[in-house]
């Protein structure tokens, strides 16, 4: 799993694991400088806390508490991981957390910054992502000038960002202060089924 955790509650210390994946096909997302949209809903998770972010609530540049993507909300009873787990996509091997403009979410070329690539082995639960988290691009840029980004997970066909095509982008609009480096988040729409191809020519 890409980027770096915070000491987690004793809730969370079990579940960032990969959940069983079953190959399946989704639709497609927008693709680069079209408006930005996700395959289905993200959640961010307060991985010290263990609840879910409100969207709006601001957070940190280095968010000490670090944050956690899932694909629903943390439930009262947390049991296994499986309710973070996002939807799995055929003919994807490997994913990677991102931070893009709108629109490049689909052009790992023009990510502003990202996480380490890792594979697929069962499913994508629970990745660190926030902004002053990734470990590769510049942040520094980024904290000065501040925007609006999409952040979230990208699932890819290869191993290597020079050759790999994103098959499937789960993510959500965050909004950044221009030199704090303060962020909120608020919901991406979700991708409309037969929406144009999520691959487009490798940027």
């Amino acid at each position: 799993m890409t980027g770096s955790f915070t000491s987690l509650p004793v809730r969370l210390a079990g579940l960032l694991t990969a959940a069983a994946i079953s190959v399946g096909s989704l639709s497609g997302c927008a693709s680069a400088g079209t408006p930005s949209c996700t395959n289905a809903p993200v959640f961010l998770v307060d991985n010290t806390t263990a609840t879910t972010i409100t969207p709006g609530a601001p957070r940190e540049w280095d968010d000490r508490n670090g944050v956690v993507l899932s694909a629903r909300p943390v439930p009262a009873d947390i049991g296994d991981s499986s309710w973070a787990n996002f939807a799995p996509v055929s003919g994807a091997t490997s994913f990677v957390t991102f931070l893009a403009a709108p629109g490049a979410e689909h052009a790992p070329s023009s990510w502003r910054l990202w996480g380490d690539i890792a594979p697929i082995d069962a499913g994508v639960q629970l990745p660190a992502a926030w902004p002053g988290n990734f470990d590769h691009g510049v942040g520094a840029p980024v904290k000065a000038s501040g925007g609006t980004y999409s952040m979230g997970i990208a699932y890819l066909d290869g191993s290597s960002l020079d050759s790999a095509h994103v098959i499937a982008a789960y993510l959500t609009t965050v909004t950044i202060t221009a030199g704090t480096g303060q962020w909120t988040f608020s919901d991406a729409p979700t991708c409309a089924p037969g929406a144009a191809s999520d691959r487009p020519a490798h940027a």
